[in-house]
């Protein structure tokens, strides 16, 4: 299947119909399609039939209660662990500060907002409740119940004391 034929049918029918259709095609042209392929393109596309494109990495499926409201230019690193009821904005990057064999990535708790532009990168955690402002860079652990903004992000409430 054409990338040409698979857009026509994201703009013809529901995501999923249109999933399921490409899948059944590469099965039936290549029967040696492995999970890894299958978690990749599902997880490309966060299914609530908005038509819109992400790149997520892992080979695992994102959490249900993960909040996609602009699924537009987010990327997420593989080994990125992500909890509960995560709200991520558009052009958001979570990944690793190093190349692709060095340094961790985030550690992301439940009942996160990461707003639109956001970089959150290297070995850190962000804690429950936390907010990271728009076009943040966040290159250190953030607590819980905070709300995080800049280029280094540092806390609003460190700021104002």
């Amino acid at each position: 299947m054409s990338v040409s034929r698979f857009v026509h049918l994201l703009r013809t029918e529901s995501t999923t119909v249109a999933i399921k259709k490409a899948f059944k095609y590469l099965l039936v042209n290549n029967p040696v399609l492995s999970w890894g392929l299958f978690a990749r393109v599902w997880n490309s596309v966060k299914l609530y039939d908005s038509r819109i494109f992400f790149s997520c990495e892992t080979l695992r499926i994102l959490p249900k209660s993960t909040h996609l409201p602009h699924p537009v230019g987010i990327v997420i690193a593989a080994s990125t662990e992500l909890g509960e009821n995560v709200e991520i904005r558009q052009n958001v990057t979570i990944g690793q500060r190093k190349g692709k064999s060095e340094g961790g990535t985030p550690t992301i708790m439940d009942n996160v907002t990461i707003y639109a532009g956001a970089v959150l990168l290297g070995e850190i955690t962000i804690g429950e409740n936390a907010v990271i402002g728009a076009n943040s860079v966040v290159l250190d652990d953030v607590e819980p119940n905070s709300t995080v903004v800049g280029a280094p992000a540092t806390d609003t409430n460190t700021q104002n004391s």
